[in-house]
Order: C-alpha cells, then structure tokens, then sequence
C-alpha cells in the first residue's frame, strides 16, 4: 500500500482495490498456464540430456579404468544387495533406469555379477524418476571391458533414452539414442536413427 496524500485538502491513501488485485491475480494465473507446457518441455530435455551424459560419462570411466589398471572392468544393472554388496540385474528386461554400477573383476569373468569387495566398486549410480526410460535394444544388462578397453559386445548395441508416455510428442523431439561399439566408444545420436546405419 502506498503512503498518504492530500487530495483537494483531504487526507487519502492510495492503495489496490479488489478489483484490481483479482484482475492481477488472474493475468499471473494465464500467464502460468500457458508458460507450462514450455518449462515442462525443457525440464524433459535437459534430464534426457543429462541421462545420456551420465550414461556416457560411466561408460568412459569403465573403459579409461580398464586400460589403466590393467584389469577387466564391469558395468550393469544395480539390482539388489548379495552379502553386503550390490550386485548386477538379473531380472525383468534391460530397462537401465534403476541405475547401475560399476566394478572391478580382475578375473575377467563375464558372468560375474557381485564384486569381490567394496572398494573393487568404482562407481555406484542409483536410478532416476520412473518418467524417464534408458532401455537396450540388443537386451543388455552387462558391459564388460577388458585390459585393453575392447567391449565383448561384438557389434554396435543401442540404448534408447525417452521420455516414458506413449505417444508422448516429446520422445520423438528429445529422445536420444547412445551408440556404444566393439572399441567401447560411444556416440549420441536422434532418437529417430538407428546405430547402425547413422554416420
């Protein structure tokens, strides 16, 4: 409310009439609306984006840690806790949105599923808001990496990033596709590519 004045010698304060105040409130309340779809649409692209990051920065981290140590590294689906210590996925299909981990084996064993000890885990990543879907398309679960950083998987495998609604307009604008290749080399692309026709 704004201070006093005088107004033909009478002493009056100026302030918002009712009127005014819902007239205000109602304006801010279309403005709101109507900005919504838009921050929606650019939350969705910023997480999708930031998924993919993530997923790509693991991927790095495996291969970069398996050619420096030495030693086989190995990348799957978090599921649960076996003796004290996580352990890789084994159910349901390759959907990576719980999360996943990564870790040492020094036995190069493929099927290996539980590290040896804790500090053989590398990193821990724990899932994101079940909006979001990381799926292999090829059903992976497991990445292994050996000493000199080759993935077993033989051939280009594909991870579909979107925004879990059917028919959802947003999947087709901010989906993306990761391309992770024998060399264990990784690449984004449109969700509307496919890997292994993309150059």
């Amino acid at each position: 409310m704004r201070g006093p004045y005088f107004l033909a010698g009478h002493f009056r304060y100026a302030g918002f009439t009712l009127v005014e105040l819902l007239l205000t409130v109602f304006i801010l309340s279309l403005c709101l609306l109507l900005a919504a779809p838009a921050l929606q649409e650019f939350f969705v692209k910023i997480k999708l984006r930031r998924i993919a990051d993530d997923f790509a920065q693991t991927v790095f981290k495996a291969r970069n840690t398996a050619v420096g140590k030495n030693v086989c590294t190995t990348m799957c689906i978090s599921s649960s806790v076996d003796k004290d210590l996580p352990a890789c996925g084994s159910k349901g299909d390759a959907d990576w949105q719980p999360g996943w981990m990564l870790f040492l084996n020094p036995s190069c064993d493929a099927n290996k599923n539980t590290p040896d000890a804790l500090q053989d885990i590398i990193e821990l990543r724990m899932g994101w808001s079940e909006e979001y879907y990381l799926q292999s398309q090829s059903g992976v679960k497991k990445i292994n990496f050996n000493a000199r950083g080759g993935n077993a998987i033989a051939n280009a495998s594909e991870f579909d990033i979107y925004y879990r609604s059917a028919g959802n307009a947003l999947n087709d604008k901010y989906g993306l596709n990761i391309c992770l290749d024998a060399l264990g080399r990784v690449r984004t692309i449109p969700s509307s590519r496919s890997c292994n026709n993309y150059k």
